[in-house]
């Protein structure tokens, strides 16, 4: 969805999506603060459903009409980090060339 070089004349920052029709406008603006990277700025349109009252499971999240918000504010970022880092994404990226192979 980006077209337009992000970092010198590399397109290397990306809006990702499985559903293209709900992101729009994206536009390149000038790098934030001292970073080498240009902004991406997008518009992500979707339609927020509000008919049932909320569910809160156990592990955080409200559901709300089949739709899960997570509470990213209780979130483990530290083993999200160590999930991350952990992981062998060289053997992922080397067996799946496309993402439509994964």
């Amino acid at each position: 969805m980006v077209t337009t070089p992000t970092r010198k004349s590399n397109i290397l920052d990306l809006v990702l999506t499985n559903e293209p029709n709900t992101v729009f406008d994206i536009t390149i603006d000038s790098p934030f603060g001292n970073s080498d990277h240009h902004r991406v700025n997008f518009t992500l349109a979707f339609e927020q459903v509000t008919s049932k009252a909320p569910t809160t499971t156990e592990y955080g999240s409200e559901s709300i009409a089949g739709n899960k918000r997570y509470h990213w504010s209780n979130a483990d970022f530290d083993g999200m980090s160590d999930y991350l880092s952990n992981y062998d994404w060289s053997n992922l990226f080397s067996t799946h060339l496309t993402v439509n192979s994964m």
